[in-house]
């Protein structure tokens, strides 16, 4: 079972990201942060360049079908010294409402004073092709 903590920070995330809510989206993270995906590591040094790889792939999943995703969580490891990971699954849905693609994501959390915030990303599964996902990230 998830706790109300966790749904609510990932909820937060995703509103920020969709509605395009920058300074929120990056409230979220812990500087630097590490991104692993199919392109290889990516060190995110500042919200700025944060923002940049954000902005390139809403770009780049605005281009698919996309009109609606959700998530659910696939796996919750339980806390250890005030960090976490959470594993989530997404749904992308065209104009149909059949899911078309997704994706699956590692998030390394850290629970400190200000709630959760992200150390560490892991995309074990993406909605667009490496070469897109290299432009994105480097």
């Amino acid at each position: 079972m998830t706790d109300d903590r966790l749904r609510q920070f990932f909820d937060g995330l995703m509103a920020a990201f969709l509605d395009e809510r920058l300074e929120d989206f990056q409230r979220h993270f812990v500087f630097p942060v590490v991104i692993y995906s199919v392109a290889g590591v990516t060190l995110v040094r500042d919200p700025a360049e944060l923002l940049r790889i954000t902005g390139l792939y809403r770009d780049a999943l605005q281009e698919t079908a996309m009109v609606a995703t959700n998530y659910e969580f696939s796996e919750i490891e339980p806390p250890k010294n005030n960090r976490m990971r959470a594993t989530l699954s997404f749904s992308d849905r065209g104009p149909d409402g059949e899911r078309y693609s997704g994706s699956i994501v590692r998030y390394f959390l850290l629970d400190g004073s200000e709630g959760y915030k992200i150390e560490m990303m892991e995309y074990l599964e993406v909605p667009l092709g490496v070469s897109d996902v290299e432009r994105i990230v480097h």
